[in-house]
């Protein structure tokens, strides 16, 4: 039977098993094609993975209406999804072929503007929350970093054990240290101590949270979003820098870091939280609507959205 629990899970095993195959593809294409082709091969692929979507594509359709719906028409959404899929091949095919180069090359590939920003509120020794989303080629953001900063990535990684062991992989062969989000108790006892010892945590606060979370705008629509980055930053005093990457028009990337997000405090601390979460959020949205391009479109960041449920804006 189709319900089958038994059939669900060889169903997850063969689906898994595609995937894995799939990106062995592109391992061994990245690895024997020379740099200068990476690009046009991987905007390539993902130029065709806009003409193979199914179901995804209509998520990403939806998406994107719900962000630009009165502004842009379907034409222009259809474009916008076009190159964000070509930028998200040419990613692949970057993380896949800096995980057999030097991490001084994957490093000059990328520019920082704001570092000045990073510097001193470090010098303040209570650690960074860099406040991200996924947008650019955000997984090497700790290669640049890491060169000459103690750097830290929370992030949920694949249920397909082989790409998860290379994420790890990639990310120890850079000196990034890597926090898995489950359990979450061990993730939050790793992400304080990783701030007292006035290092980077790297969060994204764009994904659809599960538990932990307040109900926040985001392009208009109620949506569950974790608290992380406030709290801890409410706990340990860290500042909280917004850090993004985007992709130069040459394909070298740019790391900028703004700087501190100024937090509201006061004697209600639930509401602190929500009005604080909503002002990180706000910070996202005018990324995501100057690089439309870059942003990860396919993922159902609306799928917990809540109606009917009253919200706290950021007033400016």
């Amino acid at each position: 039977m189709y319900g089958d629990p038994v059939m669900g899970v060889w169903r997850k095993r063969i689906e898994q098993g595609i995937i894995w195959f799939l990106f062995r593809l592109a391992m061994f294409l990245a690895n024997k094609i020379p740099f200068r082709y990476l690009h046009t091969l991987g905007g390539g692929i993902g130029g065709l993975v806009f003409y193979l979507l199914g179901k995804r594509k209509d998520i990403a359709r939806e998406n994107l209406r719900i962000v630009f719906g009165k502004d842009r028409n379907e034409k222009e959404l259809r474009e916008i999804l076009r190159l964000s899929l070509k930028n998200l091949g040419k990613g692949l095919f970057e993380v896949i072929t800096y995980y057999y180069l030097p991490p001084d090359f994957v490093a000059g590939q990328i520019d920082i503007e704001g570092e000045e920003n990073l510097r001193e509120a470090l010098n303040q020794g209570k650690g960074v929350i860099a406040l991200s989303a996924h947008l650019g080629n955000f997984t090497i953001i700790g290669a640049k970093l890491a060169q000459n900063y103690s750097f830290n990535y929370i992030i949920h990684l694949p249920h397909e054990r082989n790409i998860a062991g290379f994420i790890e992989g990639v990310l120890e062969r850079a000196h990034v240290g890597l926090i898995p989000d489950r359990p979450r108790v061990t993730c939050v006892k790793r992400s304080i101590g990783c701030l007292r010892n006035n290092e980077i945590l790297f969060i994204q606060l764009d994904i659809s949270a599960i538990d932990s979370a307040v109900s926040i705008d985001f392009f208009g629509q109620p949506v569950a979003t974790y608290t992380g980055p406030v709290i801890f930053s409410l706990k340990t005093g860290a500042p909280i820098l917004p850090m993004f990457i985007l992709r130069n028009q040459d394909n070298r990337h740019k790391i900028v870091i703004e700087p501190p997000v100024e937090l509201t405090t006061s004697s209600d601390k639930d509401n602190d939280i929500q009005v604080n979460t909503s002002r990180l959020t706000k910070v996202m949205e005018s990324y995501v609507l100057r690089y439309p391009e870059h942003w990860f479109w396919l993922h159902r960041r609306w799928k917990r959205a809540r109606k009917n449920v009253k919200l706290i804006e950021y007033a400016k």
